[in-house]
């Protein structure tokens, strides 16, 4: 695998030498994207350098892989996408944006006045979204030129393959609970009260009026439905034997499964470390270790939090593709029957081959 690799990385390094300065690859994980940017480098022969990430654990991914190649330019500043701003103005050899998808519309615009000044750059990610390109494109003039996916990967045995089991359940029609505000209570149910907060935004898309938050409302509302934790747990019964990472929308919701978890209330109980060595098979996240993070030998992940964001979802799963051997990555999706979360989670796989998806019902 390292000599087809290595080749690969010099096939990339040649690419970018011979094509756009100003320009984004493509590359799956585990094809070594930040030992490639490093092998520019040092074709390049760069004096100062600046590496744009979205999250710490990524810059430390840099820091760590110049140590092992022994080689760094002479100045490298770091910067998140937020702070990109500072940076306009100034002058570099070379300029590497790191998983390039998660810059915001407002880094966008600073990536711009930095392209303007500034003759070299090289977008790096394997998530690209149709919206994701579009925006490069629009706000920075930026086009992918060169690409590894995923599929490639597969092919030559790089990544392991996948499955994705989406899981849909019916929202709960009969049991009622007490809901109260400031001046009324009364008796409602999940099904209802979904088909509350729904015409509650279809009234504010039509009256033309901010649409945020009555958006954000069902979203959580869904998000932490009790069927949504009873489905949740009946499958991980089913994975009761086996290693997994679970994605829930909020703290309370992972901590209410019974699992270790790991986010930003309960970072000192290191068990994000304890998962990585093995010294336990199960762990709950919220937003934490879906990109930068490296699980070994992790075949299995439940994905509770659906949205229509395909980025995001391939983040989640592409903690699975590291494994060795021949196992097939198994990458479970638990989906109501709603027709909005349904939208949501097409829009979601739309980027996975259709034949890598299957769909089952869960029915209690």
């Amino acid at each position: 695998m390292a000599d087809i690799r290595d080749q690969l990385q010099q096939e990339a390094v040649q690419h970018y030498l011979d094509g756009n300065p100003k320009t984004c690859f493509n590359i799956s994980v585990r094809f070594g994207k930040t030992r490639l940017g490093i092998m520019i480098m040092q074709a390049l022969k760069v004096k100062r350098v600046l590496i744009l990430y979205p999250e710490v654990n990524i810059k430390k991914a840099w820091e760590d892989e110049f140590e092992k190649m022994g080689w760094k330019p002479e100045e490298v500043v770091y910067s998140t996408y937020i702070s990109l701003i500072k940076h306009v103005g100034e002058k570099y050899d070379f300029i590497i944006g790191d998983e390039v998808h998660k810059a915001s519309d407002n880094a966008m615009w600073n990536l711009f006045s930095i392209l303007n000044t500034n003759d070299r750059f090289l977008g790096l990610s394997g998530t690209y979204s149709d919206k994701t390109k579009y925006e490069l494109w629009e706000y920075c003039r930026l086009r992918i030129t060169h690409e590894y996916n995923t599929e490639d990967a597969i092919e030559d045995n790089i990544v392991a393959n996948y499955e994705v089991n989406v899981i849909t359940f019916n929202v709960d029609t009969i049991n009622e609970y007490l809901k109260k505000t400031k001046y009324k209570q009364w008796m409602t149910t999940e099904a209802k009260e979904l088909a509350y907060l729904t015409k509650v935004l279809d009234t504010a898309k039509m009256q033309h009026r901010d649409m945020k938050f009555p958006a954000l409302n069902r979203m959580r509302f869904i998000n932490k439905l009790p069927s949504l934790k009873r489905n949740t747990q009946i499958l991980m019964h089913h994975l009761k034997d086996k290693r997994y990472l679970l994605y829930g929308a909020d703290t309370d919701f992972v901590d209410g499964l019974g699992i270790p978890t790991h986010h930003s209330k309960n970072m000192k109980e290191d068990n994000l470390r304890k998962f990585q060595d093995g010294e336990i098979n199960q762990l709950g996240l919220v937003q934490l270790a879906s990109q930068g993070v490296t699980f070994k030998n992790l075949d299995t992940v439940v994905i509770t939090n659906i949205n229509s964001n395909s980025e995001n979802l391939f983040q989640k799963l592409g903690r699975t593709l590291l494994q060795e051997g021949s196992k097939v990555s198994q990458i479970y999706i638990l989906c109501t029957d709603q027709p909005f979360q349904k939208k949501w989670l097409d829009a979601a796989l739309s980027d996975i081959p259709r034949e890598k998806i299957t769909y089952k019902n869960f029915h209690y």
